[in-house]
Formats: structure tokens, sequence, C-alpha cells
């Protein structure tokens, strides 16, 4: 079993500081964990959502000056001298060729995680040139697989395909979906939480956590908020598509950021989470989290979930969500209390910290 591993990231990403907050619980107690990152975004931090690696007890940071052309030989010095016997990346899984020539001729190995539906993103972005950029970009990533020790993907889908495409032994490909909380997103008094945010008891209320844009589904979301004037509907993470700002109504809010803390109250303060995606990369930490604090979730039916009365599974059609949000609405209290026991057991069963635990351990350290 591996002792001493190191995750590279090039900058902070909050879902990044959630994973390692959980490699640090899981890991046995006598490993050491290293973060090598840069300072790519020095000066730069509010514009790319960039803040501190905090709350972090075990992790050894490491921060180097960005520097491409060179950083693979920094970080390959830096595992040479502090005996690294596993590299992984923390983000995205184009950083391949930074681990690949931080490893190569050498004992330590290393490990690539792919975060995203790479299979079906070229077809699901909206312009052409994005097209060809999810193309090359699935090319690209070939040869990183290849010399890869072991690929991890959140997407159950995508580890199916990955061997033929890839050319790849079925044992070296594994899923491992990207686990929540359930200890820090739980269920709490709706009624305390709205009043705590000020939001009223009879509001129906709708919410929505992480990246605004197309492949988030921005566009349905934007028509549901212009067609359900009823209904308020949080938005919470970074703007990308700019046309929400458009929506001059009075039932939307958005909020740029909010912590894991204050997540939990917005989301026991919601009925339901719109978590609709045209990307993949398996079902989303907020849509997980949403389920842990007993929220029930709209969630494409591309990714063929285990079925739950919680989950609304559906097209990616506007037309058949603004269905679902009706309905939901004209369902009784007694009804929507027994989905939000639905959820909250989905995401204990299924996707907990306590389920994922050992099986990230096996993968990752053997």
């Amino acid at each position: 079993m591996k002792k001493r591993i190191c995750f590279f990231s090039v900058g902070f990403a909050f879902n990044r500081l959630v994973r390692l907050k959980f490699y640090e619980e899981i890991f046995p107690k006598d490993m050491d964990i290293f973060l090598f990152t840069t300072n790519k975004y020095l000066g730069k931090e509010k514009q790319s959502y960039q803040h501190r690696w905090t709350g972090l007890k075990r992790t050894k940071i490491i921060s180097v000056d960005y520097n491409l052309p060179s950083l693979s030989f920094v970080l390959r010095k830096f595992c040479k001298q502090n005996k690294i016997d596993r590299i992984f990346n923390l983000g995205f899984h184009t950083a391949w060729p930074v681990l690949f020539f931080s490893t190569v001729f050498s004992k330590r190995d290393y490990c690539l995680n792919v975060l995203t539906d790479i299979f079906k993103q070229y077809y699901l972005v909206e312009t052409k040139k994005e097209k060809f950029k999810e193309i090359l970009t699935l090319m690209f990533l070939w040869p990183g697989v290849f010399f890869a020790k072991k690929v991890f993907f959140t997407d159950r889908l995508n580890t199916l395909r990955a061997p033929i495409f890839f050319f790849s032994r079925k044992n070296k490909i594994n899923w491992l979906a990207a686990p929540v909380n359930t200890s820090l997103f739980y269920i709490n008094n709706k009624k305390q939480a709205r009043n705590k945010l000020g939001l009223k008891f009879d509001k129906k209320i709708v919410i929505f956590v992480g990246r605004i844009n197309y492949l988030k589904c921005s566009d349905i979301l934007r028509k549901l908020i212009n067609e359900n004037k009823d209904i308020y509907f949080i938005v919470v993470g970074r703007l990308i598509d700019k046309r929400l700002l458009d929506i001059k109504s009075e039932n939307f809010k958005h909020i740029e950021t909010l912590s894991s803390e204050q997540l939990v109250d917005y989301y026991n303060a919601s009925d339901l989470s719109f978590c609709l995606n045209r990307g993949g990369g398996g079902l989303g930490l907020t849509s997980e989290e949403a389920l842990a604090c007993g929220v029930p979730i709209i969630v494409s039916k591309e990714f063929k979930l285990k079925k739950s009365a919680s989950l609304f599974q559906v097209s990616v059609d506007f037309k058949e969500v603004n269905n679902v949000v009706r309905y939901f609405f004209k369902l009784s209290q007694k009804e929507r209390l027994n989905l939000s026991k639905c959820a909250r057991k989905y995401a204990e069963e299924d996707y907990s910290d306590n389920v994922w635990g050992e099986k990230y351990i096996n993968a990752y350290l053997e």
C-alpha cells in the first residue's frame, strides 16, 4: 500500500478542496498527503474564483511559480526529494503530461482522475468551436490513459466504455463516484432554515448550485424562472451564461458563492433542486448534497441512475422539466415529506463517504 502520495492542481477549485478533505478523513493516519499547486492565478483570485485551501489538517501544501515548460521537472524533483510513491491529478484530466513527465523512468507512478463525460461532451456543447476542442481533448487523453497506472471515472457509463476506446484492461479502469459528506449535509428544520435566511415559509423554492452555463442547462433554467412567477429560484454559483442577468422578475436570486455550511441552510430551505446537466461525469456533488439534505432533484435520464422516487429523471427538454416542476408543487406536504426521506436514504446508501471510503482506499493506494 502506498505511503506517500501527492495531488497536483494548477489552482484552487472548491470541489477539489472537498475531495482533499475526504481523502484526509479516509486515508490511513500513518501515510503522508501532499498537494503540489502553483501561483498561476496570483492577483487574479476574484475573477478566477480562487480561494485558499482552508480547513485541511493533514495535507502538506507546496505552491510554486507557474511556469508550464518547467513545471513537470519541478514536480519531479519535489517527488524525488520527498520520496513520493504516486501522483494524482486533483483537477482536469488534461494535466496528465505534467504527471507523466514527473514519473517516467522512476519508481513512482501516476493515476488519472476523469471527472467529466469525455465520450459525450463533444456533441453536447453549444458551438462548433467547442465541439472541435472537445474532440481534440479526447484524442489528447489517449496516451495519458495508456501510461497511467490506473484511471478513475466518476461516470459509471464512461467506465464501461473506456476499456474499449482506450484498448485498456478492465481492471485498470475504475468507477469512483464523487461521495458526499452526509454528516455535514443533513436534513434540518425547514421553517428554521427559512427564518434564518429571511425566506417566507409558504414560498415554493427551487435551488440550483453549480456553474451557470449551457452544459448545466442554464437555458432551461432561465425559461423555468420566466414561466413560473409563483416559484422562487435560488441560483448559487459562477455566472458564465450572462443571459441569466436579463431576468428582471423578483422570483429569482443569484448568489455567487456559499460555504458548505451555508449551503446546508439553503438546501434545507428549498423544496426541489434543479440538477439537470447536458454533460456527464456521474451524479454531481451538488446533486448529492441536495439529496443528503432531503431535497428531491431533477436530473438527466441519460445518467441511467438507480431509480428512486426522489430523483425525477427527465430528458433535457424544457416542457418535460416544467411539467415535473408543476407536478411536484401539486403534491401534498405528506407526499413531499416521503420524497425527502427517500432522498436522504438514497444519498446515504449510494453516495455517502461511508459507502465509498474503502473503495477509494483500495483504488488509490494499492
